[in-house]
């Protein structure tokens, strides 16, 4: 019952669609259908730690979005301390500020920045 009720909150808060909610709740009825509602509510609850790192470019031509798996990155760290690197529009980024809020597993934005061109980059914690 209380998968339900989350189930219906997300619709109300729009993290779902309908149609999701409608396969979410058929999910339910069938076999291991609490597991898959409870790890799909999970992943969505904005309490539970970060998992990817989403890089959004803008421009006048469009929308680009880019994840990475936070594991991917913290992997790389491990193996190539100090050679990990991120630049944006020629500016290289704190490597230990990003790292921290890696490791912190906190939701959000670590950076922002508009472009010359009227465009922008965000870099978000999801």
């Amino acid at each position: 019952m209380e998968e339900r009720l989350k189930i219906l909150e997300m619709v109300r808060d729009g993290k779902l669609s309908p149609q999701q909610a409608a396969e979410l709740l058929a999910a339910l009825e069938g076999r291991g259908g609490e597991a898959i509602v409870e790890n799909f509510v999970a992943f969505h609850d904005p309490q539970s730690p970060a998992r990817r790192l989403r890089i959004v470019t803008s421009s006048a031509k469009g929308t680009c979005t880019f994840d990475i798996p936070l594991g991917v990155i913290k992997f790389l760290n491990g193996i190539f301390p100090g050679y990990f690197k991120l630049k944006v529009n020629d500016r290289l980024l704190d490597r230990e500020e990003l790292m921290d809020a890696v490791y912190s597993g906190k939701k959000g934005v670590v950076y922002r920045e508009r472009t010359a061109k009227g465009g922008e980059v965000v870099i978000k914690l999801i």
